[in-house]
């Protein structure tokens, strides 16, 4: 699955979704 991680939420978030194989950007990331 793709997600895409608002700016207000945290980046461990995104990392644990990482982390279950999950396809992760966070908008802190974005050019």
């Amino acid at each position: 699955m793709k997600f895409l991680i608002d700016a207000q939420l945290p980046m461990r978030i995104a990392n644990l979704l990482e982390n279950l194989g999950c396809d992760v950007i966070h908008t802190k990331n974005l050019p």
